[in-house]
């Protein structure tokens, strides 16, 4: 796990070496109840709520959540969370977030 920080915020980044996920999946990954492998049931993992969950919690905060294939294989998955001074020099964000919301 990699954390970069910036002027805008921190992204977070997870890299793993398994087989990735076909580009045409990438988005659908996200949507609720989605689960690419047709083989796995309850019993072996997951309803396929995790991702939708994740990327509605971290865009709440004014973040995004995105997955992509590396070129040498498997897959990155990154999580980019504004600082509160970004959210204060943005009035929609900050509307989104309610009025006197302080991002940690």
């Amino acid at each position: 796990m990699t954390v970069v920080p910036g002027q805008a915020g921190v992204t977070v980044r997870k890299d793993d070496a398994g087989p990735g996920i076909p580009e045409a999946d990438l988005d659908r990954v996200f949507q609720p109840l989605q689960r690419l492998k047709a083989s796995r049931n309850r019993g072996t993992g997951g309803v396929g709520l995790g991702l939708a969950i994740a990327r509605q919690a971290v865009g709440s905060e004014g973040g995004t959540v995105r997955l992509g294939n590396r070129r040498d294989g498997g897959l990155r998955a990154e999580v980019f969370l504004p600082c509160a001074a970004t959210l204060q020099h943005a009035p929609a964000l900050r509307l989104a977030h309610g009025a006197g919301h302080e991002a940690a």
